[in-house]
């Protein structure tokens, strides 16, 4: 999570991307510039600054025409994974100044494409609006056909800044629609988003929303915690009374099994062992019930969550193989737990007792 996208002086709206803790972008109470990108980067505690730009309009090519919504990509020295892992075709930019976009699955069909690895290596222009300023590009990438962003097409970041710039015009106050700034580390980001809007800037910075964040998972946790907690006490009372039952039901087995020789620690053992069984059992159908639901969360949380906050990743939730283990582990310690007193009295019978009735 390292971007987080204002737009800035030409309207009161403001949209958030999110990409890291380290950075946060400046809005709209000064204007947004070279000038601005200059002094920003000599600021103590920044280690970057970079601007984000958008267009809207239309990409032609060869007579065909699809709706654009163009977003510049963070310069190439910053995380890429936003286009990396969601190539299906081509590749990413080789450069921030490249004339290339890298376009979506839907976008490349809607202009003629029905296979779109074929648009690779086109030429396509971008008609902006309003102005109709045009600008040519080649196409190097087409991302995935599942990916959210149907018609968001990707410029690198210093093509899309000059874009801007032709787009602005030279009387223009503010260039840019945005300025992200990353700090050196992200214990300096508090601190620095301070300065900047004692300066005048109105920041907005990704820790504060990712602390937030993290104390309401934290409470989720305590709380699943607390169900959890209470769902081990319930089933080892479970075992605790289906231990007792099958005791009294076994009685004169266990008197039979005294009387040619088993020892106490063997029935305890039996017993021990049934308990094991029981955990097992337990911790194999909780698992099979986990993954699926697993699954769900992770949709559920995607569609409710992110999309409402317009963040550009999504979340996967998922079982590793090591918790899966400690999974049924746990599940079978709980289970010999709670049968070691039912197994205790089993053992401690009395033979004669258990075979009186035969």
């Amino acid at each position: 999570i390292n971007q987080i996208v204002i737009q800035s002086s030409g309207t009161e709206r403001a949209i958030f991307r999110a990409d890291s803790s380290t950075s946060f972008s400046l809005g709209s109470v000064k204007n947004l510039t070279d000038n601005t990108l200059t002094d920003l980067t000599k600021m103590s505690g920044v280690a970057s600054a970079y601007s984000i730009n958008q267009f809207i309009g239309r990409l032609t090519i060869n007579g065909q025409a699809g709706r654009l919504f163009a977003s510049s990509d963070s310069p190439l020295s910053q995380d890429q994974s936003s286009i990396t892992d969601n190539l299906q075709f081509g590749s990413n930019f080789k450069s921030d100044n490249q004339n290339a976009v890298v376009i979506p699955y839907g976008l490349a069909q809607a202009v003629g494409f029905k296979n779109p690895v074929k648009i690779i290596g086109q030429t396509v222009t971008l008609v902006l609006s309003p102005g109709g300023q045009q600008f040519r590009d080649v196409v190097v990438g087409v991302l995935n056909q599942s990916d959210t962003t149907d018609y968001q097409v990707m410029i690198p970041n210093q093509t899309a800044a000059s874009m801007a710039k032709q787009v602005a015009g030279p009387a223009s106050q503010s260039v840019y629609d945005s300025i992200v700034v990353v700090a050196k580390n992200s214990a300096s980001v508090d601190s620095l988003n301070t300065n900047l809007q004692n300066q005048g800037y109105n920041t907005h910075a990704y820790a504060s929303e990712a602390n937030s964040v993290a104390s309401a998972l934290t409470s989720l946790q305590i709380a699943l915690g607390i169900i959890g907690g209470i769902a081990m006490l319930v089933a080892a009372f479970g075992i605790i009374n289906t231990m007792m039952m099958s005791i009294l039901e076994r009685t004169k087995e266990i008197g039979i099994m005294k009387a040619v020789g088993a020892r106490n620690r063997d029935i305890q053992m039996i017993f021990l062992l049934e308990a094991g069984l029981v955990g097992l059992i337990g911790g194999v159908v909780g698992l099979l019930l986990g993954y699926p639901g697993a699954k769900l969360g992770t949709v559920i949380f995607n569609h409710m969550v992110l999309q409402n906050s317009g963040a550009a990743k999504t979340i996967n939730f998922y079982i590793a193989p090591y918790l899966a283990l400690g999974v049924l582990g746990f599940s079978i310690l709980v289970a010999i737990v709670a049968g070691y007193f039912p197994a205790r009295r089993a053992a401690k019978l009395d033979p004669v007792n258990s075979l009186r009735d035969e």
